[in-house]
């Protein structure tokens, strides 16, 4: 049965996916990645992100014919008309941009149509796609409530508009990363299946390759003391830790048996390790996959690496490939610049993974690197993501804390 409004064709097997089918799959995908408190807000994206593919000109163009058709902007004036103020606007930047990337904002007394600011497309004009009225309704969302989550913890207006901007790149990752997975499913890929790890099991081998070592020497029974500190602080009720550690002192094992003390304990979903420099990521992820074995799959991310590079099987190569463009793992060994990324980019392949960083640890390894320059912006995300996201942050440094940046 042919679909008269079409959002993808599979070019293997001739299927067509409609449009109110992928808008919905697209919702429910990126409500379930949410946290609560956005959960109505990224499903009514989900929901309208694609209704400018009703326009004619666009049935035109997936059935064949060669013209360029903009859609994105249709479900980002649609928001504008059923929702007020920041709710409205949060959602104009993430549909209209969830192809080319976030827009800046512009200025809507002057930007004209061929501005690509978010106040120029909105002047853009498109065909009539009010077909999307007969099987897509805007949902209703609680005013009050979504308020009352973007003032929480804000004493400024600098800080209401940080955590906006912050709040908008988290829905932006939910939606992309949702529409992705929809559409590449659709058209054929393999399922974006989770890189699982038994945080229980990590727990039992790191364990017993710690009980390993001898004690007997001063500087190793300083060791030893240095990290049964840390380990007392497992329960503490807390969301950012400073584990100050001198080089030799075991900070990778001890860090990584912290955060799976802390993981299992608060039923965190996964630990991400961020690392200044590649160089120090390749031994780390070596000593984490010969520690775990096949109790966890380490799921590496960086510039220098390709799992194009690993003789292994194909299959597995592509799941490989497939969780590191959304972070879809329980344990993660990145970069610093991945990560921050991650926060502050405007591309959808960048953002794409926030919205995995909710509910975890983070382990950022020789903190005091972090450069000078942009600190403030780097804690400030470090904040966000504690604050709003449920997630843990531990800073790791060799120096003294009163020379901590």
């Amino acid at each position: 049965m042919k679909t008269e409004f079409i959002a993808h064709i599979n070019e293997n097997t001739g299927a067509e996916q409609s449009v109110a089918a992928h808008c919905e799959n697209t919702a429910e995908r990126a409500a379930q990645f949410s946290i609560e408190p956005l959960r109505d807000v990224v499903y009514a994206a989900g929901l309208l992100h694609d209704i400018g593919k009703y326009q004619p000109a666009f049935q035109a163009h997936i059935n064949g014919k060669d013209i360029r058709v903009e859609h994105s902007v249709c479900g980002a004036k649609v928001v504008g008309e059923k929702y007020e103020n920041a709710l409205a606007l949060l959602l104009q930047y993430c549909i209209a941009g969830h192809h080319s990337g976030l827009p800046d904002g512009g200025n809507r007394a002057v930007d004209t149509a061929d501005m690509a600011t978010l106040s120029g497309r909105l002047n853009r004009e498109t065909e009539d796609f009010s077909a999307y009225e007969q099987e897509i309704a805007p949902p209703a969302i609680d005013m009050d409530a979504f308020h009352t989550f973007l003032l929480c913890n804000c004493t400024s207006r600098q800080q209401l508009y940080e955590k906006f901007a912050f709040v908008t790149r988290y829905c932006f990752s939910c939606l992309t990363d949702a529409d992705s997975l929809d559409t590449a499913e659709f058209c054929g890929a393999p399922p974006n299946r989770e890189l699982t790890a038994d945080f229980k099991e990590c727990l039992q081998r790191l364990d017993a390759k710690l009980q390993g070592f001898s004690a007997r020497t001063p500087l190793q029974k300083a060791r030893a003391v240095l990290q049964a500190q840390v380990y007392q602080k497992a329960d503490v009720d807390a969301n950012i830790f400073l584990m100050n550690m001198p080089t030799g002192s075991g900070k990778t094992l001890c860090s990584m048996k912290f955060a799976l003390q802390r993981a299992i304990k608060f039923h965190k979903k996964r630990i991400i390790y961020i690392i200044p420099y590649n160089s120090i990521i390749d031994q780390t992820a070596a000593e984490f996959e010969d520690l775990f074995g096949d109790c966890a799959t380490v799921l590496r991310h960086q510039s220098s690496f390709s799992y194009d590079d690993l003789d292994i099987e194909e299959d597995y190569r592509v799941q490989l490939k497939s969780s590191a463009e959304n972070w879809n793992a329980q344990i993660i060994i990145t970069t610093a610049v991945q990560f921050f990324e991650s926060v502050y980019a405007n591309r959808r392949g960048k953002l794409r993974k926030l919205h995995n960083t909710a509910d975890s640890i983070l382990i950022f390894d020789e903190a005091h690197l972090m450069p000078v320059d942009f600190l403030q912006p780097c804690l400030q995300a470090v904040t966000h993501i504690t604050d709003t996201l449920n997630s843990e942050a531990v800073f790791l440094t060799a120096k003294h804390s009163n020379s901590f940046p």
